[in-house]
């Protein structure tokens, strides 16, 4: 898939960004730090794809929504996806509240299955960056394989941009 070996990194701020525990120099200056954290985490992406080759898509996006990095996605989408990934941990978090009747305590991780797709989204906290979300979505692969291939590369991508 060419989209998967070029990627798409970077994105532009509406607003200001007022993501939780980033740095106040990385908020300064988003379209710079994001086109930076998508070139670190464009290979780690790649890498998720070598390991699940059933890929379709995978993306590295702020907590709030927006695209540090993409792969196999279409890059008029990239905002939408980006920001509809980070969306559903407020409806995750807002149902197992209603279903358990105990207080979020924050979704970190959220799976939806068609017949033959699986996506997941696995969100994070980065030092001096804030939450990070991974989003990956394969055609025909088990949920196992899945998930343990999306903390992989969420672990690498962490350990990574914190320097341990």
């Amino acid at each position: 898939m060419t989209q998967q070996q070029s990627g798409v990194v970077g994105s532009a701020m509406t607003d200001v960004h007022a993501e939780p525990g980033l740095n106040d120099e990385i908020a300064a200056d988003w379209a710079t730090w994001s086109r930076s954290l998508g070139m670190i985490a464009l290979p780690h992406l790649r890498r998720l794809a070598e390991e699940v080759p059933e890929l379709t898509a995978g993306m590295v996006c702020s907590g709030d929504g927006l695209n540090l990095a993409a792969i196999g996605v279409d890059g008029a989408l990239t905002g939408r996806l980006a920001a509809l990934s980070s969306s559903l941990f407020g409806v995750a978090g807002a149902h197992r509240q209603v279903t358990s009747g105990n207080e979020d305590d924050g979704s970190t991780m959220v799976n939806i299955a068609g017949d033959h797709q699986q996506a997941v989204l696995l969100r994070m906290e980065v030092k001096n960056v804030g939450q990070l979300v991974v989003v990956a979505a394969a055609e025909d692969v088990t949920l196992g394989v899945l998930v343990v291939a999306v903390r992989n590369t969420a672990d690498a991508l962490r350990q990574f941009l914190e320097g341990s």
